[in-house]
């Protein structure tokens, strides 16, 4: 540890706040007023990674360094913030705001209604245009910004303790010039749009939209339109007899109203060509029926009262099997594993707002 930057020393760790096959973020508050920030007592999440579990995989160091040098630079009250960033022997930590509300994948299962059609547990099309509409502004502010998300999924959206949306987890987003000439296919199967499962297809912002389609009928619906191995087949190209087995029964057949299915529908069309947004971006969807009358400037500015309100004082994700000690009693010792220098100099210049003034 270096006395003269800020290090995981200077946070008390309180609780997990979610976890996932990447690691653990618990909700912390620093303990000291050393930094750029004068942040006492302010709380935030600390993504903690472990170097183990990085090396293993092929893309892991590089997605640690994607996500810092892409959200450190983006600022909006729609994403997670990065407020440091920083590492130890074993570990890589990633400060960032923090959502006590967990996220809507975990809001999903915890949901009183159950659609009429699927059985399954979803949001009504209020709660969801509530969610949409921040989606929306946090995927135009990366947009203008240069950066494709390329992750959206009910997991990487956190609600805050006023009830509002957090879009985070920039592990595989992409910054560059012409973000509509991106090639590399990164993404989770089942939220990708087909250009980018397709081998030598460009892809950029129209996928975006997809994904957000892919949300949207999950939130309305409780399960996404398309089987990711169907969905797969995409990589051969697109025909009719495809289009025809990906067809959207229960879409179709569900007692939504006719703006809802004709969002959804546009948004997941399996050509660029035709999907809603790729004409005039977040403004066709804006535009669309299934906002008609919607208070885009009240939830921009937070007035709107949000549908439902977390419970911050438990532990809003799935605990799996974790007592309420492990839960609630901080951060766990760190494994004691000996990497070798080569191993350890993957992560040089990894750091973000350590210094101690």
């Amino acid at each position: 540890m270096n006395p003269d930057a800020i290090d995981i020393t200077h946070f008390e760790l309180e609780r997990i706040i979610g976890q996932g096959g990447f690691g653990k973020v618990y909700a912390c508050r620093k303990k000291s007023d050393k930094g750029k920030l004068n942040d006492k007592d302010q709380w935030y999440a600390i993504k903690k990674l472990e170097k183990d579990f990085i090396l293993k995989s092929k893309t892991g160091v590089d997605s640690v360094f994607t996500e810092l040098n892409s959200v450190r630079d983006l600022i909006h009250k729609n994403i997670c913030c990065c407020q440091y960033g920083f590492l130890s022997d074993d570990a890589v930590y990633i400060v960032l705001d923090i959502a006590f509300g967990g996220d809507l994948r975990y809001a999903l299962k915890q949901s009183k209604l159950k659609n009429a059609t699927t059985k399954l547990k979803c949001f009504d099309e209020d709660r969801s245009k509530f969610y949409l509409a921040q989606l929306l502004d946090a995927l135009d502010y990366c947009h203008q910004c240069q950066v494709l998300h390329r992750d959206i999924k009910p997991e990487n959206m956190l609600i805050v303790t006023n009830g509002y949306l957090k879009l985070t987890d920039f592990g595989i987003s992409m910054k560059q010039d012409n973000i509509e000439d991106c090639k590399a296919r990164s993404g989770t199967m089942g939220y990708m749009a087909p250009e980018i499962i397709m081998a030598g297809c460009n892809h950029g912002k129209p996928s975006e939209w997809f994904s957000v389609g892919v949300c949207t009928h999950e939130f309305l619906l409780g399960l996404r339109p398309y089987d990711a191995k169907k969905l797969a087949k995409c990589r051969a190209g697109i025909d009719d007899d495809l289009i025809s087995e990906l067809k959207l029964k229960e879409l179709e057949s569900s007692k939504l109203t006719d703006p809802a299915k004709d969002f959804v529908s546009s948004l997941i069309h399996l050509k660029t060509e035709g999907r809603l947004g790729a004409a005039n971006g977040s403004a066709d969807l804006r535009g669309h029926d299934f906002f008609k009358g919607f208070d885009f400037e009240a939830v921009k500015n937070q007035t709107m009262k949000a549908p439902f309100l977390p419970d911050i004082n438990v532990a809003n994700c799935d605990t799996g099997s974790n007592d309420a000690e492990e839960m609630f009693g901080g951060m766990e010792d760190e494994k004691k594993i000996s990497f070798t220098p080569e191993q350890q100099a993957k992560f040089n210049g990894y750091g973000y707002n350590t210094e101690i003034s």
